[in-house]
């Protein structure tokens, strides 16, 4: 029945919904609604539970299954020892054993994880190693990895694996690293059943990337090759005869079964510097570097074989004390730029040895060095004793150690490795110059050209920017240590500082990392008396490279070839018998010495270096018929160089009308100087045929320097 209190609740309205309920909400067909086994009557009336929830406390137990087993369908720990109902019931331990019967405490697998600490990590208590990854539960705890899964990171390699091989069971990414340097991913000595933090799994000399790779030949990275002259698959070993043993060929990275690996016409042995350069093939660096060891890299078939291309180094590493007892593993990984990295162990006890390596000119690699084993067991205060020394020899100019932690040296002393955590960085820098993008090492074969600035040119006229010619300096690694400064040697070198420019003193010195940040710009103001006359030359720490150029100047000329002068005032003489017929000549040329060949809109001109002249027939190129008394020689801009030849590939091709008294041969030379930023005044005179500008009175006013440079806009002829 329904009941309504109009005087508590008020009227019913329009439109008012009214919801009500039947019950309990369970099924009035079926008994027990739930299926946990207990009427819904009961359920109400005496256990007091959820007639539509099967499990009411959400203990994993359902409510009959708790009435079944004793223990309170209300409560998910009956007996208070912090396991719930149903995992008890599920393992086969008591939910209602009562406060103080131990069996949160007890373990009875015996893996060292008490029941309670099984519950809370999701581990079965009656397997020590619950999801069978070879790492007891108590383990995966202490590791973190979790003990009911066999993969916790889920990259495809069980838990205990990762563990015995040294990986980390946290890390996803681990399996496709190289962790030991051996040109083998993690993944792939998995396969293979090689160590993936051990470069030389077998012991043998020979990295295991590196003898998987040659396995037609007999190399295998888990079975030690031994020397044999026959068969030359052994470390001491030359297989093919190119000078390099097999463990040779395999600091390298070259094919031991290929003489010349990459090809170039050079053998391996002849580029690593094992033999000496034979059939005519020695060959000179392009850019010399004091005290290069002369190797080239083997496997670069880009660098033809040249010496030089490669600094050689070798590291001395191992126990060389006393004891004769330790090995060690010497990581050289390149951490800036593309060069190789390298890794090898001890092939014995307590000796010491050299580990050559190429390293490449602006890259920076980072050595490390780890303990591998100890010859004798175990014993307190005497055994290992972590006696290491590691040299850097062969130290070239051109190759800078960083070593501020200590690496090395020699340490005998230490009751612990004293190397370990330590890194020291070995930097090969490359230092380049390059002029106005013709490119690297582009100078050494063609050379650079560079405009003359002329005097009246300066910061903040117009054509300054297009005056100076860009250069760049980089050297590389960037992050060198400050103390190693990349010197520059260079005259007329400037650099922008804000809007201003700051001459650069040659010998100037530069971080390696601030030298790239600089704008450089060569603003030459002295021309040039023969090609490649100059040079850029910047240097650091051995490393060194040059960028030669010329400057080429350009000049505006006028030409005038005076006429007969009349008496008095007058520019003719009005008897031409009597003095011949000389009404005189202007002209002008584009002269640029010396010629650029490089430079687009000029060494390609039709009007470079020739006489122009102006008739009444049109233009002439080149004008060769006149003799000057006047020349008057006006060194300008590149920018005024290009605007003075475009006004006289337009002035061929609109040529105006020639007019003795209003455009004639000293009209067209004046505006030609006025393309060029020269101004000369325009003096009109009085002449047989009109009235003009005529040739006298324009020599006399280049003679008494009746003009003047603008270099910014044209506001018109004096």
């Amino acid at each position: 029945s329904l009941t309504w209190d109009f005087g508590r609740m008020g009227p019913i309205l329009p439109q008012t919904t009214v919801e009500y309920h039947f019950g309990l909400g369970t099924d009035p067909l079926m008994a027990d609604t739930d299926g946990d086994g207990l009427d819904d009557g009961a359920e109400v009336r005496v256990t007091g539970t959820d007639p539509r929830n099967p499990d009411t406390d959400g203990d994993g137990l359902v409510d009959g299954e708790e009435i079944a087993h004793g223990a309170n369908p209300l409560n998910a720990d009956t007996d208070g020892d912090g396991l719930r109902d149903g995992w008890e019931v599920s393992y086969g331990f008591n939910p209602n054993s009562g406060p103080g019967t131990g069996e949160a405490a007890d373990d009875p697998d015996g893996d060292g994880v008490s029941n309670l600490e099984e519950w809370r990590y999701g581990s079965d208590p009656r397997e020590q190693d619950t999801d069978h990854d070879d790492l007891d539960d108590a383990d995966e705890i202490a590791l973190g990895t979790d003990p009911a899964n066999s993969d916790t990171d889920g990259d495809g390699r069980q838990d205990g694996w990762e563990r015995a091989h040294g990986l980390d069971p946290l890390d996803a990414l681990d399996l496709a690293r190289d962790d030991d340097l051996d040109g083998l991913s993690n993944l792939e000595e998995a396969i293979l059943g090689t160590n993936p933090v051990q470069p030389d799994t077998d012991e043998d000399g020979l990295t295991d990337g590196w003898e998987s790779r040659y396995t037609t030949y007999g190399f295998n990275p888990c079975v030690s090759n031994v020397n044999d002259a026959v068969v030359k698959t052994g470390p001491d070993d030359d297989l093919d005869g190119d000078g390099l043993s097999n463990a040779d060929e395999c600091m390298w990275n070259t094919d031991p079964g290929n003489r010349d690996t990459d090809g170039d016409g050079a053998t391996d042995g002849e580029e690593t510097g094992a033999v000496p350069r034979g059939m005519g093939r020695v060959r000179v660096a392009a850019v010399g570097r004091s005290g290069a060891s002369g190797i080239s890299d083997p496997t670069d078939p880009t660098d033809g074989g040249v010496p030089g291309s490669r600094i050689k180094v070798t590291l001395y590493f191992g126990d060389d004390s006393g004891s004769h007892s330790e090995k060690y593993k010497l990581d050289v990984r390149c951490v800036t730029g593309d060069g190789l990295s390298f890794s090898r162990n001890n092939r014995n006890y307590g000796q010491g040895e050299p580990m050559p390596v190429a390293l490449k000119p602006g890259c920076a690699y980072e050595v490390r060095l780890f303990h591998q084993s100890c010859k004798y067991p175990k014993q307190e205060g005497v055994y290992p004793d972590y006696d290491y020394t590691l040299e850097l020899r062969d130290l070239l100019d051109g190759v800078v150690l960083d070593d501020p932690q200590g690496l090395f040296g020699l340490d005998y002393t230490s009751s612990s490795f004293g190397g370990a955590g330590k890194v020291a960085k070995i930097y090969v820098p490359k230092v380049d110059v390059e002029i106005a993008g013709v490119g690297e090492d582009a100078e050494e074969t063609q050379g650079a050209y560079v405009p003359l600035v002329p005097a009246h040119v300066g910061p903040g006229d117009a054509d300054w920017a297009d005056s100076l010619v860009p250069v760049r300096i980089t050297c590389q690694p960037a992050d060198m240590p400050e103390s190693r400064k990349v010197k520059i040697m260079a005259s007329g070198l400037v650099r922008r500082s804000g809007d201003d420019y700051v001459g650069v003193p040659t010998g100037s010195e530069f971080t390696a990392e601030g030298v790239g940040v600089e704008s450089f710009y060569i603003c030459a103001r002295t021309a040039s008396t023969e090609y490649r006359d100059r040079a850029v030359i910047a240097t650091c720490a051995g490393s060194s490279d040059v960028a030669a150029y010329t400057v080429y100047a350009c000049y505006f000329i006028a030409y005038v070839d005076l006429p007969n002068y009349g008496e008095g005032n007058k520019a003719y003489s009005w008897n031409w018998s009597e003095f011949g017929v000389d009404v005189g000549h202007v002209f002008w040329e584009m002269r640029c010495r010396p010629v650029p060949e490089s430079v687009d809109g000029i060494s390609s001109s039709d009007f470079l270096n020739k006489r122009v002249g102006f008739y009444g027939d049109g233009f002439h190129v080149p004008d060769d018929g006149h003799q000057p008394e006047v020349v008057k020689m006006v060194p300008i801009s590149k920018a005024k160089f290009l605007s003075g030849l475009g006004f006289c590939g337009r002035f061929r091709s609109e040529t105006p009308q020639y007019n003795l008294s209003n455009y004639n041969c000293c009209n067209a030379t004046i505006d030609a100087a006025a393309a060029c930023g020269v101004w000369i005044k325009r003096t009109p005179e009085k002449w047989p045929l009109g009235r003009g500008l005529n040739p006298r009175a324009l020599g006399e006013d280049l003679m008494q320097n009746n003009w003047r440079y603008d270099n910014n806009e044209q506001e018109g002829n004096l």
